[in-house]
């Protein structure tokens, strides 16, 4: 906030991520995000001297990038009692993200982009409703594959996303080994679980199923689910 040649770099920052569908994942080391948000606190102040003799016009563009910036998902050093913790979760975030499926490879695919231009056509991603769009077929045409490259696309339009198969529940199995799906604290292991991934913090409790609405309704997230037929998870994940 004391710098504008910071600020212009979040403005370039987040252009990147608005025209070219760029990853960003925002870190507020021993910062509220609100206070980015709003530009409020010792971070409005630093941040209003700046504004000294500016123009108009430069002001409400750093006052929108910091607002957007902070409306996205991302790490607040505040809530990690272990530092070191948070910078593994964070490497952890990035490499998993970057290794999902690489833009290189996804151009291997012959008619890939066709895919990924009529999936977004029917997400709407300018839409604030609720959009459910399903990918059937014969089994070794490439589903998967393009669900996945689709997820790489298209999670940065999105504050939070999750890709979930057969993999995502089966280390919750091995938690609860002697436990059948039905069995509530799976359950409720399961909620917690997708709700670290997609809001990105680590080793949320769950203490009722009804716990997801109230998290995540006021946010635009991507769900992905992948090979995955077991109506009772997916009542519990995806309602």
């Amino acid at each position: 906030a004391s710098s504008s040649w910071c600020l212009n770099e979040l403005l370039e920052i987040m252009k990147c991520k608005e025209e070219f569908g760029q990853m960003l994942i925002p870190i507020f080391y021993g910062l509220d995000p609100s206070h980015v948000r709003k530009q409020t606190g010792d971070f409005g102040n630093i941040f209003e001297k700046t504004c000294h003799s500016k123009t108009e016009d430069e002001k409400i563009q750093w006052r929108g990038a910091l607002t957007n910036v902070a409306n996205i998902l991302g790490y607040h050093s505040v809530t990690w009692g272990n530092e070191a913790k948070m910078i593994e979760e964070i490497v952890n975030d990035i490499l998993e993200k970057l290794l999902l499926t690489s833009s290189k490879d996804s151009d291997d695919y012959v008619g890939i982009n066709d895919h990924i231009a009529n999936m977004s056509v029917l997400l709407q991603l300018e839409s604030e409703e609720v959009r459910m769009v399903g990918i059937w077929g014969s089994s070794g045409i490439g589903k998967t594959t393009i669900t996945r490259i689709m997820f790489n696309r298209l999670s940065p339009y999105f504050q939070g996303s999750i890709y979930i198969d057969k993999a995502f529940v089966s280390k919750s199995k091995k938690i609860y080994s002697r436990a059948s799906l039905e069995d509530h604290n799976m359950k409720l292991h399961l909620q917690g679980k997708f709700l670290s991934k997609i809001l990105g913090k680590k080793d949320i409790k769950v203490d009722h199923l009804g716990v997801l609405r109230e998290k995540l309704k006021y946010h635009k997230v991507l769900i992905v689910i992948d090979d995955l037929d077991d109506l009772m998870v997916l009542q519990v994940l995806a309602g």
